[in-house]
């Protein structure tokens, strides 16, 4: 497994979207970028981050959850969310899709999660 994850900044829509109502850490980089808003980083830097709760995407249909793939992995072991059981897998058309009906389920689906205690009856 490459030591690199994609992650998407705060000029991503998703980024964008999640920076509004709840902190998110991952900022554009100045200099190399795959393209705007996305970046890569390494499982060390995401664990010096430590988040609360993960949202990821596994490319290619068929291909293994990231989470999964990652299970024996002691370093994402020690992430608070891996712990805690707060990995979610997303859909890939989070990443194309930017409209206002995708920013509204993107919403119905992150809100419950990030809010459980405001959003779940």
């Amino acid at each position: 497994m490459s030591g690199k994850f994609i992650i998407e900044t705060n000029i991503g829509t998703f980024g964008s979207i999640i920076q509004r109502f709840s902190h998110y850490p991952w900022f554009e980089p100045k200099g190399y970028n795959i393209e705007p808003g996305l970046t890569n980083v390494s499982l060390k830097k995401i664990l010096s981050v430590n988040p609360d709760i993960i949202f990821f995407q596994t490319y290619s249909p068929g291909k293994i959850p990231l989470s999964q793939q990652l299970a024996n992995n002691r370093t994402w072991q020690q992430l608070k969310a891996v712990q805690n059981n707060h990995v979610y897998e997303i859909e890939q058309l989070w990443h194309y899709a930017n409209g206002i009906r995708m920013i509204n389920l993107m919403l119905d689906k992150l809100m419950p999660i990030i809010y459980p205690t405001f959003f779940n009856n």
